[in-house]
């Protein structure tokens, strides 16, 4: 089977968790292959997140607030 699955895919896939231990990821284009593991990892890499534990909670409430004010008719 010959299954082709772009770069957004792998992203998305590592991203979520669904693949794991990635040694290599290999790009074959115009009978050259390419290791491009490193720019594909950088680029699913989740961003940091700062905030403290009260600022997460506050921005739930308000999220909660809000969809309550958008059900209202």
């Amino acid at each position: 089977m010959n299954r082709k699955i772009t770069s957004r895919e792998v992203i998305s896939r590592i991203a979520s968790g669904k693949y794991k231990n990635i040694g290599f990821i290999h790009e074959i284009a115009d009978h050259s292959v390419e290791d491009i593991a490193a720019e594909i990892l950088a680029d699913a890499a989740l961003p940091e997140i700062s905030a403290t534990d009260s600022d997460l909670q506050a921005r739930h409430l308000d999220h909660i607030h809000d969809l309550r004010n958008h059900e209202r008719v």
